[in-house]
């Protein structure tokens, strides 16, 4: 279970990349 503790924090930062880049 520690293995999926980086891998959600990348895909929220992905996220975040995508709402930043679109929403603005």
């Amino acid at each position: 279970m520690r293995t999926q503790y980086p891998l959600c924090l990348l895909v929220v930062l992905f996220h975040t990349t995508m709402f930043g880049m679109f929403g603005d």
